[in-house]
C-alpha cells in the first residue's frame, strides 16, 4: 500500500485562507447583527479549517494491490485495478478512467517527488 498526501504548500494556503475568513467572521460578528454575512464567513472558516485538518491527517491517494482510492473531505472514490479502462496524463491532470467512475488527480496537489513515484507506479500498471 502506497499513500500520497497533499502538497504542504496547498495545506498552508488552506490554513491561511481559513484564518483570514475566521478573522473576518469575528470582526463582522460584533459589528453587524442584522446581516447574514458573518454567518457565511463563519461557515467558510469552519469548512476550510476542517478541510485543512482532514487533508493533513488522511492520505489524499492510496494505491493498493487491488485498487486506487482518492480521499476528499466530502467524498471518496475507489476504482479496482481490474476495472481500469485507461490512464491518461493530460493538461496537468492524471485521469484514471474506470468502468463507472473517473478519478482525476491534479498534479499541483502532489509534491514533485510524490508525483514522480505515482507516475512510476502507474507506468507499472498501464503505459501513460
Amino acid at each position: 500500500m502506497t499513500e500520497f498526501f497533499l502538497n504542504k504548500k496547498r495545506i498552508k494556503q488552506n490554513l491561511i485562507l481559513s484564518i483570514l475568513f475566521g478573522g473576518i467572521f469575528f470582526l463582522n460578528l460584533f459589528s453587524d447583527f442584522t446581516s447574514y454575512r458573518p454567518l457565511l464567513y463563519g461557515l467558510l472558516f469552519v469548512v476550510l479549517l476542517a478541510s485543512t485538518f482532514y487533508e493533513e491527517k488522511y492520505a489524499y491517494l492510496i494505491l493498493t494491490e487491488d485498487s486506487i482510492q482518492q480521499n476528499e473531505i466530502f467524498r471518496k472514490k475507489n476504482i479496482l485495478w481490474k476495472d481500469v479502462k485507461s490512464i491518461k496524463d493530460f493538461a496537468g491532470d492524471i485521469k484514471i478512467v474506470g468502468l463507472d467512475k473517473t478519478i482525476t488527480i491534479p498534479k499541483a496537489n502532489l509534491g514533485d517527488a510524490d508525483l514522480q513515484v505515482l507516475q512510476n507506479l502507474l507506468n507499472e500498471r498501464v503505459i501513460l
